[in-house]
């Protein structure tokens, strides 16, 4: 897994991109993630909120070695979840833009 690096399809090495793909989604995800927690219910719901949407790059990399150790790849735990190829492969375009 080390020489090979995290896959996302068996074309996308992360490792490669230099965690690029977790500094991206931290920043894109900034403004609905404050809209999510600003419609919370009540103050003891917002905290809640903070708290679960604070995901650090090195807590992700974790999350992603993991996938692959126990299931080839991220793709191979999503189909293995039941999400179709053809979905996968329409997000991955989507993605690469």
């Amino acid at each position: 897994m080390a020489e090979r690096g995290l896959t996302w399809d068996g074309r996308v090495n992360i490792r490669d991109l230099g965690g690029l793909p977790v500094a991206v989604s931290e920043a894109n995800r900034t403004p609905s993630v404050r809209a999510w927690i600003a419609e919370a219910p009540d103050d003891v719901a917002r905290r809640k909120r903070r708290l679960l949407s604070v995901m650090p790059a090195a807590a992700m990399r974790r999350t992603l070695e993991a996938l692959e150790r126990r299931h080839g790849s991220a793709r191979g735990y999503l189909v293995g979840g039941g999400i179709e190829e053809a979905a996968l492969d329409r997000l991955a375009g989507r993605l690469r833009g």
